[in-house]
């Protein structure tokens, strides 16, 4: 088997990360507008596919590192994508306790 990293995965594989990370984040940004009754934002709806596409991919690395199947990888890249930051925050949280990090910001309230 081959050494895994993001230059050995083709084409493809990059095409159904980020397809279903932006579905995610696209679905999440349009039940969020419809459930606040704010006003459409091009700008925002742009800023949480970007960050859907991101938290998308990094799932999708933390999945296959891990040697999950392939359906299970990328039904927790939708989920996470929709979850946009709070996917970010869990991660942190993880992280930094899995890994004894200090996370001085959160700790200190800022």
């Amino acid at each position: 088997m081959p050494h895994k990293s993001p230059e050995t995965y083709g084409f493809l594989t990059y095409i159904w990360v980020i397809f279903l990370s932006v579905w995610g984040g696209m679905a999440s940004h349009l039940y969020h507008f419809k459930m606040t009754g704010s006003s459409f934002s091009l700008s925002a709806f742009f800023i949480d596919l970007l960050i859907s596409g991101f938290v998308g991919l990094i799932t999708f690395f933390l999945c296959e590192s891990s040697g999950f199947d392939s359906l299970l990888t990328a039904v927790l890249v939708g989920v996470s994508a929709h979850m946009g930051t709070r996917a970010i925050f869990l991660f942190q949280g993880f992280f930094v306790k899995t890994f004894s990090l200090t996370d001085d910001k959160h700790q200190k309230g800022g």
